[in-house]
């Protein structure tokens, strides 16, 4: 009986790992699909603020594509 125990334990161990690594990858790529969704968003906003004037300079430029690479320096 005690080896049916363990074989039930380990078995439950590998479950449970398999479905939290299931969890975080599933997680993982919905907030970042949501992530870059506010990104996008955020950079059309900007990107519409520069063109008002009719022009695009490119600091303004550099200030949106900031913005879609999420806050990275050029």
């Amino acid at each position: 009986m005690g080896d049916v125990a363990t074989l039930l334990q380990a078995v439950g161990g590998l479950i449970t790992a398999a479905a939290g690594a299931f969890v975080l990858v599933w997680t993982t790529v919905r907030s970042s699909k949501k992530e870059r969704k506010d990104a996008a968003e955020r950079a059309i906003e900007k990107l519409a603020v520069a063109s008002e004037d009719g022009d695009i300079t490119p600091d303004e430029l550099a200030d949106v594509l900031k913005e879609l690479r999420g806050g990275e320096e050029l």
